[in-house]
């Protein structure tokens, strides 16, 4: 069944988020936010839903990509 979420506020108050942080989660990483009558946003909460789970995983991997890094690029401490 399809589930329709209509303006910014049901849509972050989905994910779980404010209202700017889902603005900027679909301007910078893509969630799937559709235009309805007058361009108001509107979103399918099953899109939502996926997009979570996938955006969950990227974060996932770069955040680990990211420590690495970190790590590398860390002197390690010698040993007195």
């Amino acid at each position: 069944m399809k589930s329709w979420l209509t303006g910014w506020k049901l849509i972050a108050n989905h994910i779980n988020t404010s209202v700017r942080t889902a603005a900027i989660y679909h301007k910078c990483h893509g969630m799937p936010v559709h235009r309805g009558p007058n361009n108001k946003p509107i979103a399918l909460s099953e899109e939502l839903d996926g997009w979570l789970v996938e955006f969950g995983k990227k974060s996932q991997a770069e955040d680990d990509e990211n420590k690495h890094k970190i790590s590398r690029k860390t002197p390690q401490k010698q040993p007195i």
